[in-house]
């Protein structure tokens, strides 16, 4: 599990506390790919956790350590990043966090927009990264 912390815009860091820091995990059923989100995430200055193995443990982390955010990707395994998403967007104490997709086809969209109307899609890391940076119009809180 990689970290690396978010930088600028002037706002004080968060309380010391025993809680780990807001993070974005990124789910990707092959490593490279994840890794190479996660690199261009953490370039834009976002503390990244991955999870490229599992879709059920990633389900269990948005549980115990609620991210900023969920990146999933459709590329390798639309249907395991379908059932991912679905597993965090039915029950109410998840259904609330931001998640966005990157990759898959133009089929695997609009599947997904049926499950999961409120799930942003968008083609590449590199628009990822702008969807989640300074001026994206969305504001950082944890619950």
């Amino acid at each position: 599990m990689a970290r690396a912390r978010r930088g600028g815009g002037g706002a004080a860091p968060p309380p010391a506390s025993s809680s780990p820091p807001p993070y974005v995990l990124v789910i990707d059923w092959i490593a490279d790919s994840a890794q190479a989100t996660a690199a261009v995430l953490r370039a834009a200055g976002w503390t990244v956790e991955l999870e490229s193995e599992d879709g059920g443990r990633a389900y269990r982390r948005v549980r115990t350590q609620t991210p900023e955010a969920v990146v999933v990707s459709l590329g390798a395994k639309p249907s395991h990043g379908r059932e991912t998403i679905r597993s965090i967007v039915q029950p109410k104490a998840t259904r609330g966090i931001r998640i966005l997709a990157i990759g898959g086809s133009e089929a695997d969209r609009t599947k997904l927009a049926a499950l999961a109307p409120q799930v942003e899609c968008l083609g590449t890391a590199q628009e990822l990264a702008r969807a989640l940076g300074p001026g994206s119009g969305r504001t950082r809180s944890r619950k």
